[in-house]
């Protein structure tokens, strides 16, 4: 939910902390869960007014695409016409020079485009592909995944990429040999990662070194719940026939979101800037100030002090979320800090115990694993 909030309001809010540091809405979490316990399902349910949307205006795209082609052929046919009667123009010094220059530029003002087409959803990417979106396409998105192992492989090679869009850069490019350079305007970026034990241990033992120190776990919110199978019983009241769909309000309340933020984008609206309370600003203080004393010598958090460093970031973020989604409000007020915190607080509580010394003491033993099946493979 808190990743869907990331990804929905992204293109509507930002936050702007009581140090005056104007942050993006973008969040990043990952779910560590064991297989069978309802990933797909709840990612389904949770996106899905962001998918329904995504499918319809993906169809809309598709025709539009195919209009431009015809019309993209018919273009280039003016224009091999207009650069022959250029180029002979030029080449006699003709009287009418100045006339086919004119004409040719007029015609290359005239290439027909595809506009933009909202298009967020990523979970198969590479980070050209990605960009590449974000610059033709639409510049925000999300990367959503309940089965995240395979975008996992392949982050060791785009970590420093995601990490500049998360932080919400103004504009940024990448370099390509073959196409050129791709220049991305205004990019923002949200994670709903779910992945499974395994795939999740063997590529901390593999890219430990790499992705510590790009900081992309820094930045996310990760935790690993308890396993609920065993535990999920049925009754009569959940498998009646007819049942309010508590969900439903909440659906609502994303769709228009997702209309809000569409608009914004192309109209290019400013986005609005959720500010604190001055009695919000006070307790942001606060616990910034005890988030500060926890990464000294001795504290809860001395063992994961990068990702100490980006939790006010996180907590501000999701404040202004819960704020804006619960009241259209751009005032952010103890309520919803306080609510924040406290989501906060549990993550911190998870990231020491999967990435503190506790949780880092079996790398030694996946790294023995892997050695030794290499020599098994080969010997």
């Amino acid at each position: 939910v808190l990743s869907l909030f990331g990804t929905v309001m992204q293109s509507v809010i930002e936050v702007q902390t009581p140090v005056g540091e104007i942050l993006p809405a973008g969040i990043a979490a990952m779910v560590v869960s064991e297989s069978g316990n309802r990933k797909t399902a709840v990612e389904n349910m949770v996106y899905r007014k962001v998918f329904e949307l995504e499918e319809e205006r993906n169809r809309k795209f598709a025709e539009v695409s195919a209009r431009n082609k015809l019309e993209k052929r018919a273009w280039q046919l003016k224009m091999k016409v207009a650069q022959k009667k250029l180029v002979k123009a030029l080449s006699e010094e003709s009287q009418n020079k100045q006339e086919a220059e004119d004409e040719y530029k007029a015609l290359l003002a005239q290439e027909p485009v595809v506009g933009r087409c909202f298009h967020v959803v990523y979970n198969d990417f590479t980070i050209s592909a990605l960009m590449k979106g974000l610059a033709e396409r639409w510049p925000h998105a999300g990367i959503i995944s309940s089965e995240a192992s395979k975008i996992l492989q392949g982050l060791s090679q785009q970590v420093t990429q995601l990490n500049t869009i998360h932080d919400g850069p103004a504009s940024m490019s990448i370099n390509r040999k073959v196409d050129g350079d791709i220049q991305v305007i205004d990019p923002r970026l949200s994670m709903s990662l779910m992945v499974q034990p395994e795939p999740f241990k063997r590529f901390r033992a593999l890219n430990a070194t790499a992705a510590g120190a790009t900081g992309l776990f820094n930045r996310m919110l990760v935790c690993e719940p308890p396993s609920l199978q065993g535990k999920r019983m049925l009754c009569p009241f959940a498998i009646s026939i007819e049942r309010i769909d508590e969900i439903s309000p909440f659906q609502q309340r994303i769709s228009e979101l997702l209309i809000e933020g569409e608009a914004l984008v192309l109209s290019g609206a400013q986005r609005k800037v959720m500010c604190f309370s001055p009695e919000a600003r006070m307790r942001w203080v606060e616990y910034a100030n005890k988030t500060e004393s926890w990464i000294g010598v001795g504290g809860t958090m001395e063992e994961v002090k990068g990702y100490a460093s980006k939790v006010m970031n996180n907590m501000s973020r999701i404040a202004g979320s819960l704020t804006y989604f619960a009241e259209g409000s751009t005032v952010i007020g103890i309520e919803a800090l306080t609510s924040a915190a406290k989501l906060c607080n549990y993550y911190n509580e998870e990231f020491v115990a999967i990435f503190g010394s506790e949780g880092q003491a079996d790398i030694p033993t996946e790294h023995a694993k892997i050695l030794k099946d290499w020599f098994r493979q080969r010997f």
